[in-house]
């Protein structure tokens, strides 16, 4: 006499209950397997969670014991566009810019500031100041002098030397204001164009410009430092940013361009009067 084991199905016994006794078990066994698989898988996540937890532990930001290591660092720093490192060094961070509700909707810093923006897509813009930052600091050189420490604070004798960014400058803008005269157009639709233009600088013409100076700049200045947490940071100071930018916020361009951006002005003064007749007389 065969026994047959009764599968809650009702229709035991029959090729049907058979069935779904197999069905059944197959179930079983892959129940049993997704357990297991879960339970690796959750073993795996938890030791990346230990192992990064562990190297985040073990991440320190960048600190200088002296003065002296604080200035190059910063300057390291600088000169391969490592930010963080260079935040870390100075007193870059500004604040925050808030919105109407008191939310922060972007962070300043008085270097590079567009570059430290939350990206979440690295787009033409940020491409675009990216590549201007390298041509700023691509010939950047320094040298650490003299240091005077006064407890918390030290006054640091450097030299920097980068290219003639003013001239680079200088011959941006002539190339733009060269443009207005030769535009067969003149008028509110042309001027807010040129403008324009001046303002968004990190395009192809002012890499060639910066590429095409030969001539450097070399300042030497005192740089202050000061100790903050028990590590020495440096002060950015507007002096300090000029000059390892190599002098790129002068107020004057070389002579020679400053001579020719005059011609071109009172030139362009003349075009706007006589588009000005011709429009209201």
């Amino acid at each position: 006499m065969r026994t047959v084991k009764y599968d809650g199905t009702g229709d035991y016994g029959t090729e049907a209950g058979r069935n779904r006794s197999t069905e059944g078990k197959a179930m079983a066994v892959k129940r049993h397997v997704n357990t297991h698989v879960n339970t690796v898988v959750i073993a795996v996540l938890l030791t990346v969670f230990l192992l990064l937890t562990a190297c985040a532990g073990k991440m320190k930001n960048q600190t200088a014991d002296t003065p002296r290591e604080a200035a190059q660092q910063t300057m390291e720093a600088i000169k391969g566009l490592d930010l963080k490192t260079f935040n870390e060094c100075t007193d870059n961070y500004e604040g925050a810019c808030l919105n109407m509700i008191g939310f922060p909707v972007e962070k300043e810093y008085k270097v590079f500031s567009e570059l430290l923006q939350t990206h979440f897509f690295k787009g033409r813009h940020y491409r675009e100041n990216h590549r201007f930052a390298e041509k700023v600091v691509e010939e950047l050189t320094w040298k650490v002098g003299e240091i005077e420490e006064d407890g918390d604070k030290a006054r640091i004798r450097m030299t920097f030397a980068n290219k003639d960014m003013s001239e680079a400058m200088g011959r941006y803008a002539l190339g733009i204001v060269e443009d207005m005269i030769e535009d067969t157009e003149i008028g509110a639709a042309s001027i807010i164009r040129n403008v324009g233009d001046m303002i968004n600088y990190r395009d192809d013409d002012l890499i060639r410009c910066i590429d095409e100076t030969e001539n450097t700049w070399t300042e030497e200045i005192d740089v202050t430092a000061y100790r903050e947490g028990g590590a020495w940071k440096i002060h950015l100071s507007d002096e300090l940013i000029n000059a390892f930018m190599g002098n790129i916020n002068s107020d004057e361009y070389p002579e020679e361009i400053e001579d020719r951006l005059t011609e071109l002005e009172e030139a362009y003064e003349e075009k706007a009067a006589r588009w000005a007749e011709e429009m209201f007389w």
